[in-house]
């Protein structure tokens, strides 16, 4: 079994009586629009600190515009979001969840106006994944793609709600079209391939799979996925050869080095695949499935006393695993 504070930069006006002065504080822009546009090119910078600053200073009427507000909400979330992951307003604090909670009115109203605002579209997607709302974030993330058809983000993100919703050939569907726009980036491919293996299709994972890690070749973590996708396609020994790419790129890392040992056990490599479970069983941060592979490995070879000691472990380690347990009450009492 697999283991499976930036410092704002000034923007100045014209020396006034001798002294340098930031534009935003003394109204340079002849309307709204203007002052969005300079807080969305902050926003291109990775700047959503100076972009709220720039747009609370500018006049209290302008503050109104639904594009100047929509545009603050979508720089504000950049800066309260903890993470990106549904379950993310868990981890907020009561106001963080309120004015998270308060954004999202102010994009819809500008999304139902503004549809060709892609950014707008994508950040309300963002915010419906940390509030929860995960079929109304894959309709604005479906609105984000359709607004840059470039941009492979939005279909991205899209699967991956989809993904949590159990939709898996909707899924899939989304990650095909993010392939088309990925470019040279390998997160799309790899989770294709992801999906691909949980709707059972291991030889079209293995492909998606194969593709990310031809984007990248030296990432670990893809040659690790990759891996696993050929053991279910039942190809155990080109899993060992990705298994060791991985380890060799990440030779502190249980988990992989786990893997391959089990894609060693799979391959009739015995005495490989215990020394190599052995030194993942003896890392920091080894798991209960390390230890159970290491006791089925054991007790093949007759070794009952290692075996149990190591089921035993693997108890310990995941007390609710019910793998292990039942491993250990196949060794009968002592």
């Amino acid at each position: 079994m697999l283991v499976g504070s930036l410092v704002p930069r000034g923007v100045w006006a014209q020396p006034s009586r001798g002294r340098l002065q930031p534009v935003a504080s003394v109204h340079p822009f002849s309307t709204p629009v203007e002052a969005v546009a300079a807080a969305r090119a902050l926003l291109r910078e990775s700047r959503p600190d100076a972009a709220v600053a720039l747009l609370d200073r500018q006049r209290l009427a302008w503050r109104r515009s639904p594009e100047l507000a929509a545009t603050r909400a979508i720089a504000r979330f950049q800066l309260v979001a903890p993470s990106l992951e549904p379950s993310s307003s868990r981890t907020l604090s009561p106001a963080a969840q309120r004015e998270l909670a308060a954004m999202e009115p102010v994009l819809t109203r500008h999304g139902n106006t503004r549809p060709g605002d892609a950014l707008a579209a994508l950040t309300l997607g963002r915010l419906r994944m940390v509030l929860g709302s995960l079929d109304a974030a894959a309709s604005a993330f479906e609105a984000a793609g359709q607004a840059d058809p470039r941009d492979p983000t939005a279909w991205n993100d899209r699967a991956m709600v989809l993904v949590a919703l159990h939709r898996l050939p909707e899924a899939e569907r989304s990650l095909i079209l993010a392939t088309e726009r990925s470019g040279r980036d390998p997160e799309p491919w790899n989770n294709l391939g992801a999906v691909r293996l949980a709707r059972g299709d291991a030889r079209s994972a293995v492909e998606a799979f194969q593709r990310a890690c031809e984007l990248s070749p030296s990432t670990p973590r893809l040659r690790s996925d990759l891996g696993a996708a050929q053991l279910a396609a039942g190809s155990p020994r080109d899993a060992v050869a990705s298994f060791e790419a991985a380890a060799a790129a990440a030779p502190d890392d249980p988990v992989v080095l786990g893997n391959l040992g089990y894609a060693l056990s799979l391959s009739d490599r015995p005495d490989e695949a215990l020394a190599t479970l052995r030194r993942a069983a003896a890392m920091p941060g080894r798991t209960a499935t390390i230890e159970d592979n290491l006791g089925l490995v054991l007790l093949r070879r007759g070794d009952r006393a290692g075996a149990r000691a190591a089921f035993e472990r693997a108890v310990a380690l995941a007390p609710e695993d019910p793998r292990a347990r039942a491993h250990l009450a196949s060794m009968g009492e002592r």
